[in-house]
């Protein structure tokens, strides 16, 4: 039951992030979208990364007990670490997101990009 559930945890998040991917690349011209979907991807990619991290550590652990691999306990557990994974990340992403644009109202020298020459310009 663990192992299953945290591998179909896993490709739900695989889904998510083509899905995620797709959307960019088909949508990523609309201007209501354009903030977004980067923070969507960013999001996504942290959660996918970090998970493959927490599944290891659950399937394969260093410290602490042993998760049972066939007890319906431990794999509920293993839902709700997920959620709560999703919730960390989520605010995570929020807390970067909002400093960051803060940095970037202020005229914070760390937060702008220098714009690239266009090709009509360069020559």
């Amino acid at each position: 039951h663990l192992d299953t559930t945290l591998h179909r945890l896993l490709v739900y998040l695989c889904f998510l992030c083509a899905s995620v991917f797709v959307v960019e690349g088909t949508l990523g011209d609309k201007e209501v979208l354009r903030g977004a979907l980067p923070w969507a991807r960013s999001y996504v990619v942290i959660v996918h990364g970090t998970w493959f991290w927490q599944a290891g550590a659950i399937l394969y652990p260093l410290l602490g007990r042993k998760w049972c691999s066939y007890c319906m306990d431990d794999a509920m557990i293993a839902t709700v670490i997920f959620c709560f994974h999703l919730l960390g990340v989520f605010l995570f992403c929020t807390l970067v997101t909002a400093w960051y644009g803060r940095r970037a109202a202020s005229g914070s020298r760390g937060a702008r990009f220098s714009k690239l020459p266009d090709d009509a310009e360069s020559g």
